[in-house]
C-alpha cells in the first residue's frame, strides 16, 4: 500500500484538505436541479365563456385556455366529448383533437374548445343531463407531473356549464 507523502506542499495532500469543499460545491451544484424538477409548474385554466350551447355560432365548444409556463408538457384530458382547435393557427377551421391534447409550453396560453358532439373515433356522444364530466389538466417538467387541475363541465336546460374544479 502505498503511502502519502508527508510533505505538507505535496499534492496529495492539497488535495485532501481540499476535498470537503469540493465535495460541498458538487453537492450544492446539484440542489436547484433537483428543486427545479419537484416544485409545481405555473399552470393555470381559464373559462373565458362558462357556458354553451349548441346553438351558439360564436365559438365551436366550451372554450377552455390553458397557460403553462415555458418548457412544461401539458395534456388535457376530456373523460367524454370531444377537444377541438379553431382559430388562425387551424386557417379558421375546427380540427378535432380527440378526447386528449398534448403540446409543449412555449409559455403563451393557448385556448381549446370542449364539445359534446364528437368523440375521439368521431362518434356522437350523447351525454345525459344528469351526468357531469371532467376535463383534467396535467403539467409535467422534466418527466415528472407537477400539477394536475380540474374543469368540471354539467348539462343544465341545453346550456354545458364548466368552473374549475
Amino acid at each position: 500500500m502505498k503511502r502519502l507523502a508527508k510533505n505538507p506542499s505535496s499534492p496529495q495532500l492539497r488535495f485532501l484538505r481540499r476535498l470537503p469543499a469540493l465535495l460541498l460545491a458538487a453537492a450544492l451544484a446539484l440542489v436547484p436541479t433537483a428543486c427545479a424538477a419537484t416544485r409545481p409548474v405555473t399552470l393555470e385554466v381559464t373559462l373565458p365563456v362558462p357556458s354553451y350551447s349548441l346553438m351558439m355560432d360564436s365559438v365551436p365548444g366550451l372554450p377552455i385556455t390553458i397557460l403553462a409556463e415555458d418548457g412544461a408538457q401539458v395534456q388535457a384530458t376530456a373523460a367524454q366529448g370531444d377537444l377541438e382547435r379553431w382559430g388562425a393557427d387551424t386557417g379558421s377551421k375546427v380540427m378535432s383533437q380527440g378526447s386528449t391534447v398534448t403540446f409543449t409550453s412555449s409559455g403563451a396560453a393557448r385556448t381549446f374548445y370542449w364539445s359534446p358532439l364528437l368523440d375521439g373515433n368521431g362518434g356522437t356522444v350523447s351525454i345525459p343531463v344528469s351526468d357531469a364530466l371532467q376535463v383534467t389538466v396535467t403539467a409535467t417538467m422534466a418527466g415528472r407531473t407537477t400539477n394536475v387541475l380540474h374543469v368540471l363541465i354539467s348539462k343544465n336546460e341545453g346550456f354545458y356549464t364548466a368552473k374549475p374544479g
